[in-house]
């Protein structure tokens, strides 16, 4: 591949603008993770709204990534690293691996608290949910439940002592 210098720098502009958006996605999601584990479900829509965003952002950098990919011969199946060490001036490589580097780095991150935060999000759905079943109960009047070997046992609320009575 002939050396190219505005090919290389709007390259090295594209990995720089795709770490910091990445960066700022990474930042998100902690937040978000610290708003979820707080139970702050407006600041968890508007940060999952940011981040929403963000994702657009960055699946529109992977496009253009992919398309200066292609701009190398034999891109097809190769990672970006091995693109840039096989076809690059040294010069060059020296100065966009770091940056490739860095990516990977920020996009493990990434995927890793996703991972984390959908844990997190669904603790807390499993709390909710729990709390609602209970509060439920706790408005009916015969609540019915099964014993180890199969016996329906059924309990009711009087309502004079809001105590439970087992039958």
């Amino acid at each position: 591949m002939q050396r190219d210098p505005q090919f290389l720098s709007s390259l090295q502009r594209l990995l720089e603008q795709e770490c910091a958006v990445h960066g700022e996605y990474i930042a998100l999601m902690e937040k978000e993770e610290i708003a979820l584990t707080k139970f702050k479900a407006e600041e968890v829509t508007a940060l999952a709204g940011q981040r929403e965003m963000l994702a657009g952002q960055m699946a529109q950098i992977q496009e253009k990534r992919q398309e200066f990919m292609q701009h190398f011969p034999d891109a097809e199946h190769k990672k970006l690293s091995e693109l840039i060490i096989k076809h690059c001036h040294p010069e060059d490589a020296r100065r966009l691996t770091p940056l490739v580097g860095r990516l990977k780095k920020l996009i493990t991150r990434s995927r890793a608290l996703g991972t984390a935060l959908g844990q997190v999000a669904n603790f807390s759905l499993s709390l909710v949910d729990g709390t609602l079943s209970i509060l439920w109960s706790a408005t009916q009047n015969v609540t019915r439940s099964y014993s180890r070997k199969g016996v329906i046992k059924e309990s009711y609320q009087s309502l004079k002592t809001d105590t439970l009575k087992q039958v």
